[in-house]
């Protein structure tokens, strides 16, 4: 942006008496000055690189104004930071799912499940191409008698297919205490 002679001859008048043009404060022997026009650099930088609206209210730094600035977008949700991912079985989807599966291998079974621990199949051995379960449990099983056993289930279904229906527990033949987990 380019100057008139006017303004150039303010500036100067500013400079003879040791002031900064844009805040009309002293400037300090040693202070980080513009070089062109001997104002404060906070200020001539303000004055110059940012809009008119920053122009009108003469911020005191550059640093100032865009702590603001910044403040105001992280207000309005646009700080750039995701939300952290809940690790794996400890959402709220795989939650519910695990909660759902508890509840219907007690009722198929009549014993208190316990010690759940969830296991998910991992990376590449995840999608279509593999005939392996994709998520299960490993619990602890007491009955009314007090005998305990472990026990475990596992899904041919993904967790987002089974949390919105309800599941069916179906028995394998070759073990008692094991079960397949399927939505209906």
């Amino acid at each position: 942006m380019r100057r008139s002679d006017r303004e150039w001859n303010a500036i100067y008048k500013h400079m003879d008496a040791g002031t900064c043009y844009v805040c009309g404060k002293p400037v300090a022997t040693g202070s980080a000055i513009y070089g062109l026009t001997g104002a404060h650099y906070d200020c001539e930088m303000g004055s110059s690189q940012l809009d008119n609206s920053v122009k009108s209210r003469a911020p005191t730094s550059v640093a100032t104004e865009l702590d603001s600035r910044l403040k105001f977008l992280k207000s309005r949700g646009s700080s750039g930071r995701r939300r952290a991912r809940a690790r794996e079985g400890e959402g709220p989807t795989a939650q519910k799912v695990i909660a759902k599966a508890v509840a219907a291998i007690e009722k198929v079974s009549g014993a208190k499940v316990s010690d759940v621990t969830f296991w998910n199949q991992k990376g590449s051995y995840r999608g279509n191409r593999w005939d392996l379960a994709r998520w299960g449990l490993i619990f602890c099983m007491t009955y009314e008698d007090g005998f305990s056993t472990t026990g475990d289930c596992h899904s041919w279904s993904t967790i987002g297919a089974c949390a919105p229906a309800s599941l069916t527990m179906v028995a394998r033949e070759e073990m008692s205490h094991s079960y397949n987990v399927e939505p209906q």
